[in-house]
Order: structure tokens, then sequence, then C-alpha cells
């Protein structure tokens, strides 16, 4: 089964259990043509006062919380028990918070060809070394990009002006 595929499948479930959420394919899958080693992230976006119901609903499904990652009142990482035959997480985030960003940087990916190749060159030299490595180097180049769109007059300009960005896309998202 494609990485696609199974998101479909658990999105289902997951608006079935959770439907005041939102379920979004992130992650390098989710963008067209994005080198990527195959893995199936989501973000399942919640409110404040749902945020630990959909934790412990995920958990129900059969999901356990990740180790080595950042793991607080708004943001939690989990991953299933044998469950598909490609690594699939979800990232369960409160929206509006300082760890909603994962829609952020997958526009950016999206739509900046600059991100898109530096973030590829991570993937490509480093997809292979231990996680915590591995996300320690993604981490760089995802916060380098928040924080010139956080930072930019105009948000979700590229931080190279001859690169189209979808300003729009951004701002709608940055708006919600």
């Amino acid at each position: 089964m494609t990485p696609q595929t199974i998101y479909h499948r658990i999105r289902m479930d997951l608006l079935e259990r959770m439907p005041y959420s939102e379920v979004i394919h992130i992650g390098s899958t989710a963008i067209e043509g994005l080198k990527t080693k195959g893995d199936l992230d989501i973000n399942l976006r919640v409110t404040q006062d749902k945020f630990w119901e959909s934790v412990n609903e995920i958990i129900k499904m059969g999901y356990f919380e990740l180790d080595g990652t950042l793991q607080c009142d708004s943001l939690r990482h989990l991953k299933p028990i044998n469950k598909y035959e490609i690594d699939v997480a979800i990232q369960v985030t409160v929206i509006g918070s300082e760890h909603d960003t994962f829609v952020i940087f997958n526009e950016i990916l999206r739509f900046n060809n600059y991100a898109r190749k530096e973030y590829e060159v991570i993937k490509t030299q480093y997809g292979f070394i231990p996680d915590d490595d591995y996300r320690e180097k993604k981490a760089i180049v995802i916060n380098k990009y928040l924080n010139f769109f956080k930072q930019s007059p105009q948000q979700g300009a590229s931080p190279d002006p001859s690169s189209p960005a979808s300003n729009c896309i951004l701002r709608e998202y940055k708006n919600q």
C-alpha cells in the first residue's frame, strides 16, 4: 500500500472517532516530487479542550507515545504498534499553539524551492543516521524557515525574493 492509501484509511478512522479534529497529511509523502523515506506523517489538530481526549483515543487505537521526541500539553508524537508496512507517525497539536506549525512548514516546502532543496539535502545525507541525530538536522532547517515565516513583514514570503511563495495560502492558514 502507498503512504497516500494508508493516510486515507487512518484519516477515516481518526475522523470517525474524533469528528471535531482536523486530520492533515504532512511530511515528504504529502508533497508531490519531494524526496522521501517512504514514511507517513499525519497532523491531528484539535482545540486545547480536546487535546488529552484525542491523545487517549489514539492510544486506544493501538498507538504509543514516541520516546525521544518533544512531548508537552500541546504536542504529542504517536506511532502505531506494528500496524502498517511503513513507518507511520501522528503528531497531535493544539490549534494555535506554538507547536501548531506542521501545516505551515508543509506549505513552505510546497511553494518554496529553496526550502525544498535544503530539506531534501537533509533527507539524502542524513536519512539513515540514528533518529535523534536525523531529527536534530531536520529541526535546524525547519526552524530556519518557520522563524523566517514568523518574522517576515509579508507573511509566508520566501527568504529569496525571486522565489515564488504562496503568500495567500500561508496567510490564510496563519489567520485561522
